[in-house]
């Protein structure tokens, strides 16, 4: 029922954005914006084909965060974030990838990410 409020006001946003901010500045927000959707969406299609490869030790083997709250994001007392020490490695290989991404520009890494955006969108 809010998403005519939220695109509006992403719209009003960007609008206000590409009004004010110098194009370069703009150009590098959403390069980093797009970077970081890129390594989530890139960890997610990796991981459980990756996982599988690492020990059962490993596997196992769950860290998470202190809690903490991030309003409409993350409420502390209903789930605690925890991560994997497979998701740990490929989030941090995942993130490299995107960076050469974003400073080469290939467009083999762009089919690469364009396929895990894809699979993400399918799957969720």
């Amino acid at each position: 029922m809010r998403f005519p409020f939220i695109g509006s006001a992403v719209l009003f946003s960007l609008f206000l954005a590409f009004k004010f901010l110098p194009k370069d500045v703009v150009n590098t927000l959403f390069s980093l914006y797009i970077g970081t959707a890129a390594v989530m969406a890139l960890t997610d299609t990796v991981t459980p084909y990756v996982s599988p490869f690492f020990p059962l030790d490993l596997q196992k083997l769950e860290l998470s965060l202190p809690p903490f709250k991030i309003p409409y994001v993350i409420d502390a007392s209903k789930e605690r974030v925890t991560f994997t020490a497979p998701q740990l490695v490929i989030v941090t290989l995942s993130a490299l990838f995107c960076v050469w991404y974003l400073l080469t520009r290939n467009w083999l890494a762009n089919n690469f990410l364009g396929l895990a955006f894809s699979l993400e969108g399918i799957e969720h």
